[in-house]
C-alpha cells in the first residue's frame, strides 16, 4: 500500500496505523542502539508520512521479548 493509500485509509476514520520495525528486525537480536534507531527511523516515517502520532506497535513476527 502507497503512503497516499494509508492517508486515504486513515481519513475514513476506520483505519489506524501502527509501527513495527524499520528493515522487520527482530529486537530481542539487537542491542539497545540499534533496536532504538529500528523503532524511532519507523515511527518517524509514519508520522511524518501520514501527518499523525504513532500511538500503536505490534512486535516483528509476532514475539514479543521473553
Amino acid at each position: 500500500m502507497s503512503w497516499a493509500g494509508l492517508r486515504d485509509a486513515i481519513a475514513t476514520g476506520l483505519v489506524n496505523v501502527g509501527s513495527h520495525t524499520h528493515s522487520h528486525a527482530v529486537l530481542s537480536r539487537l542491542g539497545t542502539d540499534a533496536a532504538a534507531q529500528e523503532l524511532d527511523c519507523s515511527i518517524g516515517l509514519i508520522e511524518d508520512r501520514l501527518g499523525q502520532a504513532c500511538r500503536h506497535f505490534c512486535y516483528p513476527k509476532a514475539l514479543a521479548p521473553s
